[in-house]
């Protein structure tokens, strides 16, 4: 190995990154970029932006990445995620929206993980 490259931006960042890019691997790295950072307001910013990404692919890791036990999370971004818990068009997107619905262990969500 030559050198390691350490690219560590703001999450004002890498929300530009991400609202400027068409490219697949430059919003996926500027998602990836404020994993450590939830909480910042262009983070939430970030998540709600990738929650509306047309590649299912960075819908799914936003979904992942995000914790609506964090109430500024939870406050932003709750809707958004009940609506791709019932309505993408992708079911692994589904899937992951109710995850994370479920890890805020609340019992309204439950419907959504009875549904047939």
């Amino acid at each position: 190995m030559l050198s390691e490259i350490a690219d560590k931006k703001t999450a004002a960042q890498n929300l530009l990154q991400f609202t400027q890019s068409r490219e697949f691997l430059s919003r996926y790295k500027a998602l990836m970029g404020i994993k450590d950072i939830p909480d910042d307001p262009a983070s939430i910013k970030l998540f709600q932006a990738a929650l509306k990404d047309p590649f299912f692919r960075i819908r799914i890791k936003a979904l992942e990445l995000l914790d609506l036990t964090h109430k500024d999370q939870a406050k932003a971004l709750t809707a958004d995620v009940e609506k791709l818990a019932g309505n993408d068009p992708k079911t692994l997107v589904q899937a992951a929206a109710i995850s994370a619905l479920a890890k805020t262990k609340n019992k309204k969500y439950l419907s959504c993980l009875r549904k047939e």
